[in-house]
């Protein structure tokens, strides 16, 4: 799939990450030390104590190993522990009969030193250092280190025969996730990574999320919908590698009712990049709030500051959800009647929960599948509702059910006779 060539950060990313095509002992090192290359070049911060510690230290990946000796499922959890991820995870668990075990986050760091190994990536990283700042060098160094050190001690501790009986991660492609993912590759253990959000093309900006879909190890994706399906197709996967599972979240789903009062609105602010975006959207709201009988209610993002928009809801006259309930549980409330958002999964998540949502287009970076329902301008949002509102409750029952199936593959989750 095409993404903007203008985009020098994605550039630079894929030419570093195209040189370390490198392999360790049957192991695939390039899907390691991706996640690496891409926090220098789309962060620009080179972590000064990883470049020092990891020619020397590894993590302890204790629980692995033990659970490695257990005839069960492996499940991974969200490195930071969202309550929405964690719950995805959770509703895939519920799927599947058999043993289940979850894999915690390694702790504590294990001295270790190999001058073969030191001797050898420092070949491995002069060759490619015509593209490399000296701090690069040295980090990538250190990183191949790392990973090279940390496979051959899990080989080395590791009780063969593995009795896993699949690996099951949240997201192959970041660590320690992808780690797990590619030592137990080796080992034939069948390995899947689940979908979390939305797989899209980018109009402007390529943010480090595309590691999500360019270095993923896994063996298979567990697709929600024929959407997610056709997008990774378009990036490169073969269709044996992609399997069309559903969400889970959503498995009893049908939107039996649409609301289309237009009184209460939740709003879900985009995450941090959005920041001027979601400033603008604000004055749009407070407009509108100001000439209709509607009240907002604004649901930050996670990575947003709080006291900023604590502050501007004040200014705007907005109402601000401040507290940590699931979006999930707050879009079942029954405090509101439809949604505004962005291109995001809540504005599936929107519309499964039978609220009509309008996705604010201004900056807009990403391509998603959805109604005609997007906007700029205080005019255009009072056109859409407007049109919301003419449709009979049939049409756009069978609008968003439609989507939604294209989405989530809604009343067809496989897990069960997939993972088994």
């Amino acid at each position: 799939m095409n993404h903007s060539g203008n985009d020098k950060d994605y550039t630079r990313y894929n030419q570093i990450r195209s040189l370390f095509d490198i392999t360790f002992r049957g192991y695939d090192i390039q899907m390691l030390i991706a996640h690496d290359i891409a926090k220098i070049c789309f962060y620009k911060k080179l972590p000064k104590l990883k470049s020092i510690y990891r020619f020397f230290m590894i993590h302890k990946h204790a629980d692995l190993l033990k659970l490695l000796t257990v005839d069960a499922f492996i499940f991974s959890m969200p490195n930071e522990y969202r309550n929405d991820h964690a719950e995805l995870v959770e509703s895939v668990m519920d799927e599947i009969e058999g043993n289940k075990e979850i894999v915690k986050r390694p702790k504590g760091l294990r001295f270790t030193l190999n001058f073969k190994i030191i001797r050898e990536s420092l070949s491995e990283v002069l060759k490619r250092k015509a593209n490399l700042s000296l701090k690069e060098i040295i980090y990538y160094w250190g990183s191949l280190c790392y990973y090279k050190n940390l496979l051959h001690w899990l080989e080395k501790k590791t009780r063969f025969p593995i009795k896993t009986k699949a690996f099951i991660a949240f997201n192959g492609a970041f660590p320690p996730h992808s780690i797990w993912t590619v030592f137990l590759n080796k080992w034939d253990i069948p390995s899947y990574s689940l979908q979390h959000g939305l797989y899209v093309s980018y109009k402007y900006k390529v943010p480090m999320s595309i590691i999500n879909y360019e270095n993923l190890p896994s063996k298979k994706v567990l697709c929600w919908g024929k959407n997610t399906f056709n997008s990774l197709i378009k990036f490169g996967y073969k269709p044996e590698s992609l399997i069309i599972a559903g969400n889970p979240k959503y498995k009893n789903t049908t939107v039996q009712k649409v609301k289309q009062s237009f009184k209460n609105g939740i709003v879900l602010l985009g995450r941090k990049i959005y920041d001027e975006g979601n400033e603008e959207l604000l004055t749009i709201l407070s407009e509108y709030q100001e000439q209709n009988q509607t009240k907002f209610y604004i649901k930050p993002h996670p990575s947003l500051s709080i006291q900023k928009y604590e502050t501007l809801c004040k200014q705007h006259h907005l109402d601000l959800i401040n507290d940590h309930t699931l979006l999930n549980d707050l879009l079942h409330s029954g405090r509101f009647d439809f949604s505004v958002s962005y291109n995001t999964t809540a504005y599936y998540e929107s519309l499964a929960s039978g609220l009509p949502s309008f996705r604010f287009a201004l900056f807009e970076n990403e391509g998603f599948l959805g109604l005609n329902d997007k906007f700029c301008t205080l005019p255009e949002l009072e056109v859409k509702i407007s049109n919301f509102k003419n449709l009979t409750e049939n049409e756009l029952q069978q609008n968003i059910n439609d989507l939604l199936f294209e989405i989530f593959n809604l009343g067809n989750i496989n897990y069960k006779t997939i993972i088994k």
